[in-house]
This record gives C-alpha cells, sequence and structure tokens, in this order.
C-alpha cells in the first residue's frame, strides 16, 4: 500500500516530463539562445503564424511562444508567479485572446505553487476547446494552441485520475490502520483478560488449597475425638466388667 502511494508522485513526475518533451517538440523552429523572458511574453499578438520574408528565419508560432513563456514561469520567485497571475486574470477580464487565456490555464496548472487550481484549469480548458475549434481549423497558428490545449486537457484528466487513486489508496490505507489498531486493541484487552483469568485461576487454587488444608484439619480433630469417644467406651466397659453382682443389680436399680 505504501509503494503504491509512492507510485503516484512517480507517474505525477513522469506526465509533467511527458508536458515538457511536448512542449520542446514545438520548438524545433526556434533559433538557439535564452528563453524569452516572461515579461517579454505577456501579451503577444494572436495569429503569429505569418511567413516572414526569409522562410530560414521562420517568426516562431503562439505555441512556441507559449512554450517559452511556460519555461520561464519556473524561474520565477512565489511573489513573482503571484503577480503574473494577477496580471494574467487582468488580461482574461475583458476581451483575451487564446494565447491570453492558455497562460493564464498553465499558471494555474503550475505543480506545488499556493494558487494551483486543476479543476478550474480544466473546466477553462474545456471552454477554450469549445471556443476555439472554428479557428483552429481555419488559422495555422490557432491550431497550434489548439493542439496544445487538447494535450494539456489530457494531461490534466490523468493527473485528476492519478489524484483520485491516490485518495482512494489513501483511504484504503486509513481503512487498514483503523483495523490494524482495532486488532490490537482487542489483542491487548484479551492479553488483559487472559493475565486476569489467570491471576483468579490462582487465587482459586489457593483458595482450594486453603479449603484442603481445613478438611485434613478438620478430619483429625473429627479422628481424635473418635479415638476419644473409642477410649472412653472401653474404659466405661472395663468398669462394668470389674464390678460385683450386687453393685451392677444397684446400679440398674
Amino acid at each position: 500500500m505504501r509503494a503504491l502511494l509512492a507510485d503516484y508522485g512517480t507517474v505525477a513526475g513522469v506526465g509533467r516530463v511527458m508536458l515538457a518533451l511536448f512542449l520542446l517538440g514545438g520548438c524545433t523552429g526556434l533559433k538557439p539562445g535564452s528563453p524569452i523572458p516572461v515579461y517579454e511574453l505577456s501579451a503577444p499578438a494572436y495569429k503569429l503564424s505569418t511567413p516572414s520574408p526569409n522562410p530560414l528565419e521562420q517568426e516562431p508560432g503562439d505555441s512556441e511562444l507559449l512554450l517559452q513563456y511556460y519555461r520561464g514561469l519556473h524561474s520565477l520567485s512565489e511573489a513573482e508567479l503571484q503577480r503574473e497571475l494577477d496580471r494574467a486574470w487582468q488580461a482574461t477580464a475583458k476581451e483575451p485572446t487564446a494565447f491570453d487565456r492558455l497562460q493564464l490555464i498553465l499558471l494555474l496548472s503550475l505543480p506545488e505553487v499556493p494558487f494551483q487550481d486543476s479543476e478550474q484549469a480544466q473546466a477553462m480548458l474545456r471552454s477554450f476547446l469549445k471556443t476555439e475549434l472554428e479557428d483552429a481549423k481555419e488559422y495555422e497558428g490557432a491550431k497550434g494552441l489548439y493542439d496544445l490545449a487538447l494535450f494539456l486537457q489530457g494531461f490534466l484528466m490523468e493527473e485528476a485520475q492519478q489524484k483520485r487513486r491516490y485518495r482512494l489508496l489513501q483511504e484504503q490505507l486509513q481503512q487498514q490502520q483503523e483495523q490494524v489498531r482495532r486488532l490490537r486493541s482487542g489483542l491487548k484487552y484479551l492479553d488483559g483478560r487472559r493475565k486476569q483469568e489467570q491471576e483468579w485461576a490462582k487465587s482459586l487454587e489457593q483458595q482450594l488449597e486453603d479449603e484442603r488444608g481445613r478438611a485434613e484439619t478438620l478430619e483429625q480433630k473429627l479422628e481424635a475425638i473418635k479415638t476419644i469417644e473409642k477410649r472412653l467406651e472401653y474404659r466405661n466397659q472395663s468398669q462394668e466388667d470389674l464390678q460385683f453382682p450386687e453393685q451392677k443389680n444397684e446400679a440398674n436399680d
């Protein structure tokens, strides 16, 4: 059971690695260099797939920019992440682009942050996939974001399923621990009863031994009384045998 609980963390970690690999697969057209800072990616123009004059140096698409944004988030402190989350909420308050919406979804999906909310991220993803479907059919840049959102939705659903399994395993472990606790309590009670019964048995044995001693003493006293009575009867009989006939008649009269 403990091994299964440990596997949950491993599976979740593998899922995040898969997400990173998927995102990394979309940046093969990027030129080498440091990731673009987060603040430079906060409000990219949507539908950035217009070909550049030089076909050998294509402009990165929205999905590639979103990858760099996601990578940049991991270099921020907790306070900076909170500020970025506030900015993302403001950006999506009025007329957000698809990029703005996915930025917020990625922020809410970040692991090990206080504001992580996978359920809300999944709800926002469902809404995104529903509203952006037509654009995905028409624009190549929108299709990249749509595909990325589909993958992210699958990842979050798998993570939610793993969390449910983890909670179920935790409940089963707690139930087993409770059963073990009850068994130990029962064994402790039975052990106490056994010791108590042993003490009672010893006490009864001692009482029986005392009764036997008293019975033997009474029997000895009874035998002594019988012996005295026999002696008295023998003495009286002897005295009667020694009397003259006249004395016997007088005694009878």
